[in-house]
């Protein structure tokens, strides 16, 4: 799995994490993690292995689990660096193992505050479709509503097919 993932990860994960994709990055990167059984790593479901143990003798040496916990770790943040943007990465400069990182990425990104939500319900509510392109003004209510999730907010589906109907012009009534 490792050496698969090493190999493809770039052409896994082909969007380049910036402030205004978080959703888009993330699924490509969670779908390529269950793909490759490492999910529960990154979101720390498996924690860190104690660095020694004790041997059949009673000596202390070092882990195999905790090496291979920490090769892994070190391969996982090295994949994931070349696919966020100059401004993300700093954001996670100075963490030194995978589950950090990702950690800051989702508290950074996914923490929205009440002010950002409200926000959300107003652009919602003052999206009209404009211009010729029917597939634009949907995909603007599918963003949005997306930004909800990423909030760990709901609008309840019917508001939104009432609201996306709503906004349309007159002539889609006829």
């Amino acid at each position: 799995n490792l050496s698969f993932l090493v190999t493809n990860f770039n052409s896994l994960v082909t969007v380049k994490f910036d402030s205004t994709n978080c959703l888009i990055w993330k699924s490509q990167l969670q779908n390529v993690l269950r793909a490759t059984n490492l999910l529960d790593f990154v979101t720390g479901l498996v924690p860190c292995p104690v660095s020694n143990i004790l041997d059949s003798t009673g000596k202390t040496v070092t882990n195999p689990d905790f090496v291979k916990w920490k090769t892994l770790d070190a391969h996982l943040l090295s994949c994931i660096t070349p696919t966020l943007s100059p401004f993300v990465f700093s954001l996670i400069l100075h963490h030194q193992h995978y589950f950090k990182a990702w950690s800051a990425l989702e508290k950074t990104y996914t923490s929205l505050s009440h002010s950002h939500i409200h926000h959300l319900k107003n652009q919602l509510q003052s999206i009209t479709k404009k211009g010729p392109s029917m597939e634009e003004y949907l995909n603007q209510i599918k963003e949005i509503s997306s930004q909800f999730r990423l909030a760990s907010s709901t609008v309840d589906d019917e508001d939104v097919v009432l609201l996306t109907l709503n906004r349309l012009p007159e002539y889609f009534a006829l």
